[in-house]
């Protein structure tokens, strides 16, 4: 994953761009890379704001949101999730809710044909 540059340097790549110097020209200044302040420029034009746009992948995502509704009414009703499957390790097990309602954890070391055997037993 990239890393976001500090405000203070964007500011100074935007400045120096707007003073009358090339993108390039101010992308060898202060050391970025041409694709960075020109990025930062056409930031500047399109939104007005030079702070970084969000990393990571939005919430509410994942391979788990179309069965979310499913999964909480079953932690709800039990307490916890017991898949009842003799390969799982229960101390591995890490199911709980996230500060958004959603659904977080799962198991250090996955057994993915178990829990899609499990999903299509209880829905079938």
């Amino acid at each position: 994953m990239g890393h976001g540059y500090s405000s203070d340097l964007r500011v100074r790549i935007i400045g120096s761009i707007e003073s009358g110097n090339s993108c390039r020209a101010a992308a060898r200044r202060f050391g970025v890379s041409p694709s960075t302040s020109i990025r930062l420029a056409q930031r500047k034009a399109r939104t007005g704001s030079l702070e970084p746009m969000r990393q990571g992948r939005p919430p509410g995502g994942g391979k788990l949101a179309p069965h979310a509704d499913l999964l909480i009414g079953w932690v709800k009703a039990k307490g916890d999730l017991d898949f009842g499957h003799p390969k799982w390790d229960y101390e591995r097990l890490r199911i709980g809710f996230d500060r958004s309602g959603g659904i977080s954890g799962g198991l250090d070391e996955p057994d993915v044909d178990g829990a899609r055997n499990f999903m299509a037993r209880q829905s079938g």
